[in-house]
């Protein structure tokens, strides 16, 4: 299986008081970096984050992009990171079965990658599962102890996925502000249960507090 990346390292960081949260460091390392490095680890080809300029350098792996319009949510950030991939699969003769699509404010995601794919590839036969809709499309999603779908930690079949996110850009609106379960409709979705905490994420000063995730000072800056 040929697997690419999408990380999500845009938004707005509201809550935050608008302190990047793909900056934020966890025990010194940002966090863009710890999904770049999460998402290589997991295997991934080409890897695509989707954010501000601030956030280069990035791993040397990594190519970075921007949606357009800026804050335009996670379905134009998920646009512009496959347009991205198409520039670097240009390059390439064959394309990647699958896409792997994290958010960046999951410090503890790593732990559980090794769960979906090992979903994503059928043990008999190593072949890419279709969730039990092959002809519609498929998505293996991590589910959290709370029962909780989390589509920004999954692995998708990128035709299906490319496909529905081309026709939905074309509607009136397009994909600025819309709801990234939008671009799921009809997907054979296999749920898989990953370990406690590890899709816990960052959107408070208080959920940063439990991962001692601070921003950078301006000596780390330099």
């Amino acid at each position: 299986m040929l697997l690419d990346a999408i990380v999500l390292a845009g938004g707005r960081s509201s809550r935050l008081g608008g302190s990047p949260k793909a900056e934020l460091l966890v025990r010194g390392r940002r966090l863009v970096d710890i999904a770049v490095e999460a998402v290589l680890t997991a295997g991934s080809r080409h890897v695509v984050v989707v954010g501000p300029d601030e956030l280069a350098p990035l791993p040397a792996a990594a190519t970075l992009t921007r949606e357009d319009p800026p804050f335009g949510g996670p379905a134009a950030a998920l646009a512009a990171g496959l347009a991205g991939l198409a520039d670097l699969a240009a390059d390439v003769s064959t394309p990647p079965d699958a896409l792997l699509v994290l958010a960046c404010d999951m410090p503890g995601a790593e732990r559980a990658l090794p769960a979906l794919l090992d979903a994503v590839l059928s043990e008999s036969s190593g072949t890419p599962r279709a969730g039990g809709g092959s002809g519609e499309g498929w998505a293996v999603m991590a589910v959290d102890h709370d029962g909780r779908r989390q589509p920004l930690l999954a692995v998708y079949g990128l035709a299906a996925l490319s496909a529905r996110v081309s026709v939905r850009s074309s509607e009136p609106g397009g994909l600025d502000g819309a709801p990234f379960h939008s671009l799921l409709e009809g997907l054979g979705i296999t749920e898989v249960p990953i370990p406690a905490g590890s899709s816990s994420d960052i959107d408070t000063w208080s959920d940063a507090g439990r991962f001692h995730a601070h921003p950078r000072s301006a000596q780390e800056h330099r």
